[in-house]
């Protein structure tokens, strides 16, 4: 079997641990805001921050801190699940053919 690897370019977005994944990666954008929330990424895309930005795969790590520093009065799980999904929707519509991949909690 022969397998190819091809460079890729890679997009590293969402709260700090994006930024300690993509950190010294060759053929990457790291988009990274510390203590991020999903409704601060949701923002975020809303300004245009993909706007110069080409990615054959897309990391998201997103979610982490809405259960780390929100309450579950003020947002459920639930809550946190319907807003990356909001997330990878709007990547998926500004990157059709990239691998997007939805990184597990951390915390």
């Amino acid at each position: 079997m022969l397998t190819l690897l091809l460079a890729a370019l890679t997009l590293y977005l969402g709260d700090e641990n994006a930024a300690l994944a993509g950190k010294g990666k060759a053929d990457s954008t790291v988009l990274s805001f510390a203590g991020a929330t999903t409704d601060d990424l949701i923002a975020k895309l809303d300004e245009g921050i993909l706007k110069d930005v080409e990615a054959d795969t897309v990391d998201l790590f997103i979610g982490a801190n809405n259960t780390k520093i929100r309450s579950y009065a003020e947002e459920t799980p639930l809550d946190t699940v319907l807003d990356a999904k909001d997330i990878t929707v709007r990547l998926r519509k500004r990157y059709p053919k990239a691998v997007i991949a939805l990184n597990p909690l951390a915390y």
